[in-house]
């Protein structure tokens, strides 16, 4: 799971509104683990499994449903 939004007003102008969160789930288990948060808080986005194992995600919108045109890939280790 990464990034989203919480809206309790409807509103994506609060800077709170718009996560940068990771989380795993663990089926064997079935418990979330916390990983380090995004380096910019994204929801929106697209999340594609590369081969290799490692998450890439692209685009979405930050707080104020400004559009971004960035990018990040992240390693199901926190890396």
């Amino acid at each position: 799971m990464t990034g989203g939004a919480k809206l309790s007003d409807n509103s994506w102008s609060d800077p709170d509104a718009i996560l940068d969160s990771v989380e795993i789930y663990d089926p064997t288990n079935g418990t979330w683990s916390a990983l380090p948060p995004l380096r910019r808080a994204r929801a929106g986005h697209t999340a594609t499994l590369l081969p290799d194992g490692r998450i890439f995600l692209a685009g979405g919108f930050t707080t104020g449903h400004a559009y971004l045109d960035s990018v990040e890939i992240l390693g199901l280790d926190g890396r």
